[in-house]
């Protein structure tokens, strides 16, 4: 799962992890983009610890030097800083994933070792307006393409698992939809 809204509501951020975690959430990428990188590194410790705590994995966003620092469980990779990337940032022993985009951004991730990539926007989304979709027939092409697991991602919700396991998607990863969910 990749964290929303605002984290600096921290106590709100933090409970919010927990609920996740305790509702069988496994793997959380940290996306703050609103910190600058002291606050970032701050509130990267607290969800570290949570993590640890109830055996959750904690990926970071984007930048390898604070993942090293705080010891997280990996680091997930913008598709700029994927490309300056002439081998794999870390070590074995933790997760690398990446953002991708297209075919090269593909081709880039799997030459350097990354484990897991997310390929987007799938469909149109509210966190890059923009941004054109690929439509799920070239998320397939390119899917083909690599032997890593590929999450579709991009205004994407629970309701698209089947259609996006169909078009050989590993999952789906989603930042309002899942990180919004509410728990019964």
């Amino acid at each position: 799962m990749i964290t929303g809204s605002d984290p600096r509501h921290r106590e709100e951020f933090l409970n919010k992890i927990i609920l996740h975690i305790n509702n069988g959430v496994t793997l959380i990428q940290l996306r703050a983009k609103e910190l600058d990188k002291i606050e970032y590194t701050v509130l990267a410790k607290y969800v570290i610890d949570i993590g640890r705590k109830h055996h959750a994995k904690i990926i970071l966003n984007s930048d390898i030097e604070i993942a090293e620092k705080l010891d997280s469980d990996g680091v997930h990779l913008s598709s700029k800083i994927l490309m300056k990337c002439n081998k794999r940032p870390l070590t074995k022993t933790k997760i690398i994933a990446a953002a991708c985009h297209n075919l090269k951004q593909l081709k880039h991730a799997e030459k350097i070792g990354v484990d897991i990539v997310t390929l987007s926007p799938v469909c149109r989304t509210n966190t890059h307006p923009d941004a054109t979709p690929l439509g799920w027939n070239l998320f397939y092409e390119l899917s083909q393409s690599i032997a890593i697991p590929i999450y579709a991602l991009g205004g994407l919700s629970e309701r698209d698992l089947d259609v996006a396991l169909s078009y050989r998607a590993h999952g789906i990863a989603s930042i309002s939809s899942l990180w919004c969910k509410q728990y019964k």
